[in-house]
């Protein structure tokens, strides 16, 4: 047996290994490709949202603690309580989204 050689014969068998896709089989390729595209965006649209509620928490966080510590203890502003309200609305949003993954089954 030599090595290298072309056999005509071999080329064109198709077998499972090199057989195409048909109509259907394309079909279905291409819509989960589709799917996988649109749980990527899905997923990077959480991302973004959980970046923007993270910054939006913390700046929220540093006012809070900067009133507090220039405003005796005993005498807290209404201000206070309302920014503490948010931060726990948020921090509540984060960790839901935070759950939340869109994933192919």
């Amino acid at each position: 047996m030599t090595m290298g050689t072309f056999r005509p014969d071999k080329a064109t068998t198709v077998t499972a290994v090199n057989k195409r896709p048909d109509a259907n089989q394309l079909s279905v390729i291409n819509s989960r490709r589709v799917q996988l595209h649109l749980f990527a965006a899905a997923n990077a649209e959480r991302m973004r949202q959980l970046t923007d509620d993270s910054t939006r928490l913390l700046q929220i966080a540093t006012e809070l603690n900067s009133e507090l510590t220039e405003v005796d203890k005993a005498d807290l502003p209404a201000q206070a309580a309302t920014k503490a309200d948010m931060i726990e609305q948020l921090a509540h949003a984060v960790k839901e989204k935070m759950k939340l993954t869109v994933a192919v089954q």
